[in-house]
């Protein structure tokens, strides 16, 4: 099974660690530690959500773990990107749990992405909803959908306002745990990441962020978190943020490390336009 935690009363963190080495190319070279990768269950008396269903190294671990707390509850499975990490154990579940339901806001098929056993396009219904919508229609009137600021691939963040916890997907994401064993639930800020190293791993998964035009991005930032307070900020990749205070730390680094920066130069750009 999964590492399982409580974040909230109704929603639950599945987590398998994967020690990090350089062919984990999407952090800094170097770097090492143990990567939680995160899943998120959210439950009431008869449904159930996962968010993003993993990669499919851990398939089974998150099988066992579903198994255990989902009992007869309808099961809904959402991905917030059409990447792997997101998508890497649709299929399975779906053959474990065949009632379950795909959801998405993300404009490309999803049953053309995964396939159920005997390598068969998926049978389940797929039901595609629009940035800005809730997953009322699922029984979950308290999820809002988003549209992430810093997006590749048609990427939904999700707002779940009972608890006051926003799921980013792969971003907040650089947080990573010292040993295998500890709690991928951080609760204080006495390990903060500064914005320049932010920035550096970001440029590491995100190179085009060197040369893009950032207004955009930080209008749609600063909206969000305007009219949201997390006191929980939930990446599939890395420890998970907790409380107020926490969190609003964790969102001015990012800030910084996203939009209080050097422009890049002309002949840098040509330079890195060539390498990307």
């Amino acid at each position: 099974m999964s590492h399982i935690e409580k974040l909230a009363e109704h929603i639950y963190v599945l987590t398998d660690v994967v020690e990090i080495d350089d062919r984990i190319t999407w952090h800094i070279p170097g770097t090492r530690g143990y990567e939680p990768y995160n899943e998120y269950l959210i439950m009431d008396d008869e449904r159930a959500i996962l968010i993003d269903s993993g990669i499919a190294l851990h398939g089974e671990s998150i099988l066992s773990s579903l198994r255990e707390l989902i009992g007869s509850r309808q099961l809904h499975l959402y991905a917030t990107r059409i990447e792997l990490e997101c998508l890497g154990n649709h299929g399975r579940i779906l053959d474990a749990f065949p009632d379950a339901k795909v959801v998405t806001a993300n404009v490309v098929p999803q049953a053309a992405l995964f396939h159920v056993s005997g390598f068969r396009a998926t049978t389940a219904p797929v039901r595609h909803m629009q940035m800005g919508d809730t997953l009322a229609d699922f029984g979950f009137p308290n999820i809002n959908i988003y549209q992430a600021p810093l997006r590749m691939l048609g990427t939904s963040w999700l707002w779940e306002k009972n608890s006051r916890t926003l799921f980013t997907t792969d971003s907040f994401n650089t947080d990573m745990l010292d040993s295998p064993g500890e709690s991928v639930l951080r609760r204080d800020s006495n390990w903060l990441a500064q914005p320049d190293f932010i920035r550096n791993s970001l440029l590491q998964k995100f190179d085009w962020l060197a040369l893009a035009d950032m207004e955009m991005i930080e209008r749609d930032w600063d909206a969000l978190f305007a009219k949201n307070a997390p006191l929980a900020i939930a990446p599939i990749h890395g420890r998970i943020q907790m409380g107020a205070e926490h969190c609003q730390h964790v969102i001015a680094n990012h800030r910084k490390a996203l939009f209080d920066h050097t422009p890049v130069s002309k002949n840098k750009s040509a330079q890195l336009e060539k390498q990307i």
